[in-house]
């Protein structure tokens, strides 16, 4: 009798007990070294998970992260930004939309950083590819990298809400296996 108490314990301790999925990370790492100054005022690249793994038939990302380091070529003498006080600044845009991402003033290291969200995060589980463009908004300085960390999880199908019921049963089942060892002993 105890040996049935014990297997129903684990049974009921494996039903009870939610099992979640396990979020898998990709990542994206461009190397970009390139000068954005008047002859060349922008840049465009994309981040691509399809190559790390990703795969939109069989996943979803669930959330996602891009970083852009930029690096002044800080020189007083021979830069008019630097010499006279002027901001370099540089904007990000994501996405086939381009929709904005943020703009910073660039010093002699600057990080740009941020949350993936909306039809953009949707557009890069979709594909597994997110194109970004990079533009000189005054200024001249490098881009050193661009990255991107997505956090992604197995589709799963139509699921259907369970609200409980399942949880509930399976108690009340354990509760009637209860009763009827108690009166089988007795």
């Amino acid at each position: 009798m105890k040996s049935i108490r014990l297997m129903l314990a684990v049974v009921a301790s494996l039903a009870i007990s939610a099992v979640s999925a396990q979020a898998i990370q990709y990542s994206d790492l461009n190397l970009i070294g390139v000068k954005l100054d008047d002859s060349r005022p922008s840049y465009s690249g994309e981040f691509n998970i399809v190559d790390a793994g990703y795969n939109p038939a069989t996943h979803q990302v669930n959330s996602a992260t891009a970083w852009f380091a930029f690096g002044d070529d800080y020189s007083p003498w021979s830069d008019p930004f630097d010499a006279n006080g002027y901001k370099e600044v540089v904007r990000v845009d994501l996405g086939l939309a381009n929709t904005y991402f943020g703009s910073v003033e660039v010093n002699l290291a600057t990080i740009l950083g941020g949350n993936v969200t909306g039809s953009v995060l949707l557009d890069l589980s979709a594909d597994g590819v997110l194109s970004y463009q990079i533009s000189k908004v005054s200024g001249d300085f490098y881009v050193g990298f661009a990255k991107l960390v997505a956090e992604a999880s197995p589709k799963t199908g139509n699921a259907v809400p369970d609200g409980g019921a399942t949880g509930a049963l399976l108690g009340l089942a354990l509760l009637g296996l209860s009763a009827v060892g108690r009166k089988l002993r007795s």
